[in-house]
C-alpha cells in the first residue's frame, strides 16, 4: 500500500511540475497599448512603461525648456514650451525664438528619430527639418526661409 501511495504522490508531484511549467506567462498581464510576449509587455509606437499606459510624449511636457540654436547667422539661447498632442506627437512652441508661435510637430518614428512637421508661421516664415531624441535632449536640424527669400540653417538643442 505504501508503494502505491508513494507512486501516486510521485505521479501527482510530476504532473504538478509539468502543469506549472506550461502555465501562460501572459495570463495575468495587461499590456493595454501593447502585446504581452513571454510575460513582458511590448508596447505599440508612442506608448511605454511596464503596462504600456504611459504616453511617450508626456515626458516632454514642460514650459520654459532651455533651447540653444547654432545657426549660420549666429548662436542663440532662448526657451520653448513643449506640449503633448497625443501619445506619439509633441508640439514645440517658439522654436528659433522669433517672438511668434513657431510650431513644430514632432512624431516619434522608431524610438529616437522624429519626423518633424513645420508649417509657415504667422510672419510667413517657412520651416523644414528633421530631429532626433537622445535621452532628454531633442536635436532639431532645420532651415527657416524668411518672406524675403533669405534663409538660416540651424541646429536647435532643447533640454527637456
Amino acid at each position: 500500500m505504501k508503494k502505491i501511495l508513494l507512486s501516486f504522490f510521485g505521479f501527482a508531484a510530476a504532473m504538478s511540475l509539468t502543469l506549472t511549467s506550461c502555465a501562460d506567462p501572459c495570463k495575468d498581464v495587461n499590456c493595454n497599448n501593447g502585446e504581452c510576449v513571454e510575460g513582458d509587455c511590448v508596447c505599440e509606437a508612442g506608448w511605454e512603461g511596464s503596462d504600456c499606459l504611459t504616453e511617450w510624449s508626456e515626458k516632454f511636457v514642460t514650459n520654459n525648456a532651455g533651447a540653444t540654436d547654432v545657426c549660420t547667422s549666429g548662436n542663440y539661447n532662448y526657451t520653448v514650451d513643449v506640449l503633448s498632442v497625443n501619445e506619439s506627437t509633441i508640439q514645440i512652441i517658439n522654436l528659433g525664438d522669433f517672438n511668434t508661435v513657431a510650431t513644430v510637430t514632432a512624431t516619434i518614428t522608431d524610438g529616437s528619430d522624429l519626423t518633424i512637421n513645420m508649417a509657415a508661421d504667422a510672419a510667413g516664415r517657412q520651416w523644414v527639418g528633421t530631429g532626433t531624441l537622445n535621452g532628454s535632449t531633442l536635436t532639431i536640424n532645420y532651415v527657416v526661409t524668411f518672406d524675403d527669400g533669405t534663409f538660416d540653417t540651424c541646429t536647435a538643442t532643447i533640454s527637456i
